[in-house]
């Protein structure tokens, strides 16, 4: 009989999900003895809640972040993180039961902080005993709320994790595992791939430099800003924008692309294939996600981060700069100059690139998913 295993995520962002999904693909194709569910946490749950939670986390990044980083600070308060992980868990755990009592899992896996409370009240109440661990999305900076039951297994990626946030929640070490960061296998470079073949794929001309414009599954905060001064300064370059689930962004960059006949775009939405404009892209400007930069690197792109969550994502950051990997530009304005001189100079683009060789980033997804198989 295969191991069931329920594997829980919301969509806000998405590095929740991706290390979701890439630790399923990597269980089912190395064991025979498993089957695993993906459960959004949050599906077919009261609309405004889902509207709060995901569409909330989207528009304050794109219109007002100092708004997601005000409530992210509120939120290290333990009175305020507590009445908050008590309202959302009674929204959240309906879906819970029903996935359970579905599946019947055998072990479930945690990939969000707003899941875990929710789903510790399910078990108790279904007097049902099934392992949980919880794999902390987050690198480098993780908020305290992943950290509010004691007892739990998780799992890290970071001793800056475990020193910064772990331990000043009093979370045991015996109770927490280490890892590299999970990542999607296909964004590994590979010599073997021509990417002139992907670019008549996709559609792009040969002789023309590919500038990618992405911020993972919810968009890139201030797209059209950042691709019209490009577009005013580098005309001749080509631009991949993928807007992810931001129909907003998606609409006006297409209006824009319509009414200058602008040849030189192509505009994506939410889609699988990213790797793929990767691999042809020579520059790539990004927020800097977890998953989204990290991905950048294991393609051997330089990235250009335009923006990030203040604390949050600002270790993230600092392991860009600390490591010469890739350039943070907050400055809108600049980003064409600095897109410029990484196209134009060689030698200073292969600064990066030689620091990006040098760093070896690890994929964690093969020891992250044998523990679990294994726990």
């Amino acid at each position: 009989m295969k191991k069931k295993m329920l594997f829980l995520y919301l969509k806000t962002g998405g590095g929740h999900f991706s290390a979701a999904k890439s630790i399923k693909d990597y269980l089912m194709s190395t064991y025979d003895d498993m089957e695993i569910v993906l459960g959004d946490g949050l599906e077919n749950g009261n609309k405004v809640v889902r509207a709060i939670i995901e569409d909330g986390y989207r528009l304050s990044q794109s219109i007002a972040l100092w708004v997601y980083e005000l409530l992210y600070g509120f939120h290290k308060v333990k009175p305020i993180s507590k009445m908050t992980t008590k309202i959302v868990s009674n929204f959240i755990k309906p879906k819970i039961k029903e996935f359970i009592e579905n599946h019947n899992p055998e072990k479930i896996v945690i990939f969000h902080f707003f899941l875990v409370d929710p789903v510790l009240k399910v078990l108790k109440e279904m007097k049902v005993n099934i392992p949980v661990l919880t794999v902390v999305t987050d690198p480098y900076t993780a908020h305290p709320m992943w950290f509010m039951h004691k007892n739990l297994k998780y799992i890290l990626f970071s001793e800056e994790v475990l020193e910064n946030s772990a331990r000043k929640m009093k979370i045991s070490d015996d109770n927490v595992q280490i890892f590299p960061y999970i990542l999607n296998e296909k964004f590994r470079y590979d010599e073997n791939v021509k990417p002139d073949d992907l670019k008549n794929k996709l559609g792009f001309e040969l002789n023309k430099d590919v500038v990618l414009l992405m911020g993972g599954g919810d968009g890139i905060p201030k797209g059209e800003k950042i691709l019209k001064n490009l577009l005013a300064e580098l005309p001749n370059v080509e631009y991949a924008v993928v807007c992810g689930r931001d129909k907003q962004l998606y609409s006006t960059i297409e209006d824009l692309k319509i009414s200058n006949n602008l040849e030189n775009i192509k505009i994506f939405g939410y889609i699988d294939n990213v790797n793929e404009l990767m691999i042809i892209s020579d520059i790539v400007i990004s927020k800097c996600g977890p998953s989204t930069f990290m991905e950048i690197l294991l393609s051997k792109k330089v990235p250009v981060i335009s923006s990030y969550i203040w604390e949050q994502e600002k270790g993230n950051v600092d392991f860009l700069k600390d490591n010469q990997l890739g350039i943070y530009e907050n400055n809108i304005k600049k980003i064409p100059q600095v897109v410029s001189k990484l196209l134009n100079d060689v030698e200073y683009r292969n600064s990066f690139l030689d620091s990006i060789n040098k760093t070896s980033l690890e994929n964690g997804t093969s020891k992250v998913g044998d523990f679990i198989h294994n726990y």
